[in-house]
């Protein structure tokens, strides 16, 4: 006999579970760490994820490659005229360089107007110091020995500031991947944020909806009980004809 059969229509006890629900399986509650135990990856914490955009926002990301701290002057520029992103390594090539291979440093003549292109600018200091050394050459052996320098000296400018141009354009591309990581790092830390939270509602729910349930159990058992003490004394009364209510 069904307890819930006890109850008339509209006779259920308010707040009590169907039998359908109570007769549903009840999924158990999963032990912390549960997820990561199935095979699932355990979600980073809060502080993990600052942490780590606190690094990629201090660092760059490198490949492994010797980045220069300062890079060569440009191609076909004198070291005393290089631009701002090789200002500080000029010095340092020039005292690499014997004396006789520097151009002097001052401002190049230019060519006349309306002839002159960039790259002709780019190799004017170097044309002006190539007269001036000419012009004191006693003999044309001497000249060309002093051709040889100088020009030595232009052409291994020149390998040097193409060598770093590659390597300024990977760094570049590094610093740009680096900003991307630490956007999309700061997006997934907000998800992971609104996730967090509605985790948390979900579990309060959780927990509500369990003490509701438990008390519903509860007052089913009780429910049993009482059924089981009417059926008691229902027996007794059909098993005893002469017994009636009251003892009469």
């Amino acid at each position: 006999m069904d307890a819930l059969n006890l109850y008339p229509m509209g006779m259920m006890p308010s707040g009590h579970p169907a039998a359908a629900q109570l007769l549903a399986p009840q999924a158990p509650p999963m032990p912390p760490g549960s997820a990561a135990q199935g095979g699932e990856e355990v979600a980073l914490s809060s502080d993990e994820i600052d942490l780590l955009e606190r690094i990629l926002r201090d660092c760059h990301l490198d490949d492994g490659m010797a980045v220069p701290t300062a890079s060569a002057p440009q191609v076909g520029v004198a070291p005393g005229h290089a631009p701002a992103f090789g200002q500080a390594a000029a010095p340092a090539q020039a005292a690499a360089l014997p004396q006789a291979m520097v151009p002097v440093q001052g401002s190049p003549q230019a060519p006349p107007a309306g002839t002159a292109s960039g790259e002709q600018l780019a190799v004017v200091p170097w044309a002006d110091e190539l007269v001036r050394r000419l012009l004191g050459c006693p003999s044309p052996e001497e000249a060309r020995a002093r051709c040889i320098e100088v020009l030595t000296a232009f052409r291994q400018q020149d390998a040097a500031a193409a060598a770093a141009c590659p390597q300024a354009q990977r760094v570049q591309q590094l610093r740009s991947t680096n900003g991307v990581l630490l956007r999309g790092l700061r997006s997934l830390h907000r998800r992971h944020r609104d996730v967090d939270a509605q985790r948390l509602r979900a579990e309060e729910a959780c927990a509500r909806m369990a003490a509701e349930l438990a008390r519903c159990q509860e007052a089913l058992r009780a429910s049993e009980r009482a059924k089981d003490n009417l059926q008691y004394h229902l027996q007794l009364m059909s098993s005893s004809p002469g017994i009636t209510v009251g003892g009469m």
